[in-house]
């Protein structure tokens, strides 16, 4: 997470090992879901935190490269979010961005490109 001169809390969002865990302790997740309810929830929790502004989502998962995969994303937070009201979820209707798939795969790259990419636009994040 990083707070953004221009206002606003940025979220940089993962999914494979955070929305979806795996491994031998990860748990089964029944269909029609998608994700583990507990880590929906736990990201619920983050972004209706009591912050100075509402958070932003930027997806950085290669999820991010498959339109068909962000929407299904989208649906599980909607679905999520008419399961569990008042969850911020349900009303995500879009990420603000995604990080770039030049460095695909490299996560911290990936994200402090996206980063420079900001500063240079004037939108640098704060300290």
């Amino acid at each position: 997470m990083s707070a953004s001169s221009s206002g606003g809390v940025i979220v940089f969002l993962d999914i494979d090992g955070v929305l979806l865990p795996f491994g031998s302790n990860a748990a089964a997740v029944e269909p029609p879901a998608l994700f583990d309810d507990a880590c929906l929830s736990a990201l619920s929790a983050l972004l209706a935190a009591p912050l100075p502004c509402e958070p932003r989502l930027v997806l950085s998962s290669t999820w991010r490269a498959q339109p068909a995969f962000v929407a299904d994303i989208l649906d599980e937070f909607r679905r999520f979010g008419a399961a569990n009201d008042g969850s911020p979820l349900g009303a995500v209707t879009a990420f603000v961005d995604a990080t770039s798939t030049e460095h695909f795969g490299a996560r911290q790259h990936e994200i402090a490109s996206w980063l420079e990419r900001r500063r240079a636009q004037g939108q640098a994040p704060a300290a």
